[in-house]
């Protein structure tokens, strides 16, 4: 349930919802279908060949015999399925029964609704843009579906890595700025010099006897608070 749920975004309605005749069985993936949807847009996934064998062996684990559910959800117990269909309430509680077993904390806040949210925040994380994101989703609004993106550590990072790299390539002392100010003038004001500068080296000045400073790409700012100069 996991597995299907994550890769296509499912509600926890539309996972009871699955029926044998909506999934396609390619031989290496699984096409399925979702008809009945919350936004009435029906749209179709597909799981991966990595996650194939898995659902796989769920299937035939179904009962034999003409008077089979047709719901592809059924009842696991004593390692076989019988024929009685998960309800949404027991669907609901997946997520819970999953944390629990990876002994994660907070296990009761993991609602049905987490696979949802879990797939948009995966899928954004792997590069997919808003477009890919409602498509996958089935979310009509952008604002929604933006919504169901959690902050992950992984774009969190990534924005890092872009700020870092922009002050790595401005020098190795980064974009620094040095404040002069002046003497105190006849209304008590100062004068500000500002210069911000990309790159510092350390150089003689034009006597050779002591060190000075020599400033490459600047910018400089001054600002003038007297009346006069």
């Amino acid at each position: 349930m996991c597995i299907i749920a994550i890769s296509g975004a499912c509600r926890k309605q539309e996972l009871k919802n699955i029926n044998i005749e909506d999934i396609q069985d390619t031989g290496k993936t699984l096409i399925i279908k979702i008809s009945n949807t919350k936004t009435n847009t029906a749209r179709s996934f597909v799981v991966p060949e990595t996650y194939y064998a898995i659902c796989k062996k769920y299937i035939n684990l179904r009962p034999a015999g003409g008077n089979t559910n047709n719901t592809f959800f059924l009842n696991y117990q004593n390692e076989r399925c019988t024929k009685q269909s998960v309800g949404i309430n027991k669907i609901g509680s997946v997520p819970k029964q999953i944390a629990l077993f990876l002994n994660l904390p907070n296990a009761n806040e993991y609602t049905g609704h987490c696979f949802r949210r879990s797939s948009a925040t995966i899928l954004v994380d792997a590069g997919g843009d808003l477009l890919s994101l409602k498509r996958h989703g089935g979310w009509q609004s952008s604002s929604v579906a933006e919504g169901y993106i959690n902050e992950s550590a992984a774009n969190k990072a990534s924005t890092a890595n872009k700020i870092a790299t922009a002050i790595n390539s401005k020098g190795s002392l980064g974009q620094t700025s040095l404040i002069i100010n002046s003497a105190p003038g006849p209304s008590n004001n100062e004068r500000n010099l500002e210069i911000s500068y990309n790159n510092i080296e350390s150089a003689k000045n034009v006597t050779g006897s002591e060190p000075a400073l020599i400033f490459t790409n600047c910018n400089v700012t001054i600002n003038n608070y007297y009346n006069k100069i």
